[in-house]
């Protein structure tokens, strides 16, 4: 596996950011406190309110920290400091850091309170991305407690090891069966919104959707469907780049790829992942049956 110094420094940062994780989440859970680590933020660019950590912060910081060691001046988009007042100097840069220090917070905080049983639940991941032109260069994504790590870099293929097993180039195949393993966001698995054109192929629920969409070039699931829109660049930067490296695409409902570094950081529109044959044939069903 031949990585730029650039992608090896983002690696490196990635799978320290998850021991940082791992240690302060012990600590935590040790301490019997996990509520008073556990608070609400106002969303900088939906101004929704959504769950944050303490740990989320501190990792945040690390990531941030560490990458401007080597390269000062550059621009990070991160979810846990990006101020809507950067967008004008954020636009004005061609390339920049895009971070999101925990994937699946909600489900992260339920680990701290020792509630994530699950192992849907415990793929919070972090996720380091490097885009130029708006398009993403260098992508990784690694998942602290299932010790998973995901790397591509444009034009050098993708790259998945699991716990102390050896690395291994990933290459897409499409899954010829009838039925499906199709990883969707938890609020279908409550609700039951926009499933019905699924009937037939089994559902999961992975609480990141980093870890969603990466999934499928594993064999996790064949395909993530997001039904919701409404997800920030750093929620799926890192993937989108390891999906098209292993031979599968990441497109909206529109058939479009994704680009960043945009004035409006949001995905409005359902995306899709996966190999491009199954891409296909779920367009097929979710465009021709209401939801």
């Amino acid at each position: 596996m031949k990585l730029s110094r650039r992608a090896q420094l983002a690696l490196t940062i990635a799978q320290e950011a998850g021991g940082i994780l791992l240690q302060q989440a012990a600590m935590i859970q040790k301490s019997k406190g996990a509520n008073k680590h556990i608070n609400h933020k106002q969303n900088n660019v939906t101004g929704g309110k959504e769950i944050v950590t303490t740990v989320d912060r501190l990792i945040d910081n690390f990531i941030i920290k560490s990458l401007e060691r080597t390269y000062p001046g550059e621009f990070f988009l991160t979810e846990e400091s990006y101020k809507q007042t950067d967008t004008r100097k954020r636009l004005r840069y061609k390339s920049l850091w895009i971070i999101d220090p925990i994937d699946g917070t909600q489900n992260f905080s339920l680990f701290l309170l020792g509630q994530a049983k699950k192992k849907r639940q415990q793929s919070f991941s972090i996720s380091v991305a490097w885009a130029r032109n708006g398009l993403i260069q260098l992508g990784v994504i690694h998942t602290p407690v299932l010790s998973e790590t995901w790397i591509a870099e444009k034009g050098h293929g993708t790259w998945y090891k699991q716990g102390k097993k050896p690395w291994r180039q990933l290459v897409m195949r499409a899954n010829k069966s009838t039925r499906l393993t199709i990883a969707l966001n938890s609020h279908e698995r409550v609700t039951g919104e926009n499933t019905a054109s699924l009937a037939g192929h089994t559902l999961v629920y992975p609480s990141s959707l980093a870890y969603r969409i990466v999934g499928t070039t594993t064999g996790h699931h064949d395909a993530l469907i997001s039904f919701k829109g409404g997800s920030k660049e750093w929620d799926v930067a890192a993937a989108d780049i390891i999906v098209q490296e292993a031979g599968g695409q990441l497109l909206d409902v529109c058939q479009k790829p994704l680009r960043y570094n945009k004035p409006d950081l949001i995905n409005h529109l359902l995306l899709i992942a996966g190999h491009p044959a199954i891409i296909k044939k779920l367009l097929s069903l979710i465009q021709s049956k209401p939801r």
